[in-house]
């Protein structure tokens, strides 16, 4: 099984932000300051497209799978990247287009493309787990690196903070990224 190297980008805050995991305990999922360097592995992840509308993604610097469990949290499970052992609907995830209009989401329309299925729109990226709880920086904002990432329950029409857009990493420029959080203003 291969999997695609990706970042992906919340227009939220206000700079280029991308979901990481915190490089000081390793495990809490944030938003993190995006930066043009394949060194950095905690803003990259690895896309496994699972065969039937879902997706897995590890965190590529660790090597843990991205689960949402019940009540929202996320986490990382360890496990063996190379392998092409079953999942379970905790460690899944899908992808549906947002329904949003124009506006800020502009640029997500017209150039944030996830290159597994040529989606050209801004993303809600949900766990097959509970599709009704979608990837969400919690809070109210101003959304600033460090903010904490889950799966919230209920959908707010494509608010900054629950959309997302999948580019390959580390491809990305700090220029591309840039369009997204200006985008959002």
């Amino acid at each position: 099984m291969s999997g695609q190297l990706v970042c992906i980008l919340s227009p939220a805050g206000s700079s280029s932000m991308c979901l990481s995991v915190n490089a000081y305990d390793a495990k809490t999922i944030i938003i993190d300051n995006f930066y043009n360097d394949p060194y950095l592995g905690w803003v990259s992840w690895t896309q496994f497209d699972l065969g039937d509308g879902s997706f897995a993604l590890w965190h590529t610097d660790s090597g843990a799978k991205l689960v949402a469990a019940a009540d929202g949290s996320l986490s990382l499970r360890p496990g063996d990247m190379n392998s092409t052992q079953g999942y379970t609907d905790d460690e899944r995830w899908s992808i549906v287009v947002a329904d949003i209009n124009g506006g800020a989401w502009g640029f997500f329309k017209n150039h944030i493309t996830d290159s597994l299925r040529s989606y050209s729109e801004g993303l809600a990226i949900r766990p097959v787990l509970n599709t009704d709880r979608n990837l969400n920086i919690l809070g109210n904002g101003p959304y600033n690196w460090g903010s904490v990432v889950a799966a919230w329950d209920g959908w707010g029409n494509g608010e900054p903070n629950e959309v997302w857009g999948i580019v390959p990493f580390p491809t990305a420029t700090t220029a591309d990224v840039q369009q997204v959080a200006d985008a959002a203003e």
